[in-house]
């Protein structure tokens, strides 16, 4: 009887603190939605998805000029957003939250795995409050990617290094991913 009651307790802190992340990611989107050149370019990069019907090979250079191309991963997960939302480019907050709610669970799921179910409340709090991790939340780039599959990755590093050698293949496809 006290597992259930302390589990309702640790369902009911996941909730708050689900609750506040999501108030704080998606309050004010389109007010606050950070609209600029990169953004232009994954709106233009979904309609040719969405309208055109023109699938691309290559995404957008690593860095400008330097002649490095990301795969076009990227694209087809923001058009899926633009295709939601008929190319409104609110889209481009929605997919930013989005991968926000991505990085919340994968934090929660790690640390949790690797530490215990307090460490990843204190780790999901600490990232839902933070202003930087907001900030970064709330612009639509492929960057905020990195971290939750870095930690990821990280994770089946671990696991493999400890004799679990099945999550070579999810290392593998992650590190394909990234």
């Amino acid at each position: 009887k006290k597992r259930i009651i302390k589990n309702r307790w640790h369902v009911v802190l996941f909730l708050s603190i689900f609750s506040l992340f999501i108030f704080l990611r998606f309050y004010q989107i389109e007010e606050r939605n950070v609209f600029g050149w990169d953004q232009v370019d994954y709106a233009w990069a979904a309609k040719n998805i969405i309208v055109d019907h023109k699938f691309p090979l290559m995404g957008t250079q690593a860095k400008l000029n330097s002649g490095i191309f990301i795969g076009p991963l990227y694209y087809y997960y923001v058009a899926i957003f633009y295709f939601i939302t008929n190319l409104d480019p609110i889209a481009s907050g929605i997919a930013a939250g989005f991968t926000g709610i991505i990085t919340f669970f994968v934090i929660y799921f790690v640390t949790k795995n690797l530490f215990s179910t307090g460490v990843a409340f204190i780790a999901i709090f600490l990232y839902t409050v933070s202003y930087a991790a907001i900030s970064a939340d709330r612009v639509e780039w492929p960057v905020n990617f990195i971290f939750p599959i870095s930690l990821l990755i990280f994770y089946s590093l671990y696991k493999i290094v400890i004799g679990k050698v099945k999550y070579i293949f999810l290392a593998a496809l992650l590190v394909g991913i990234s």
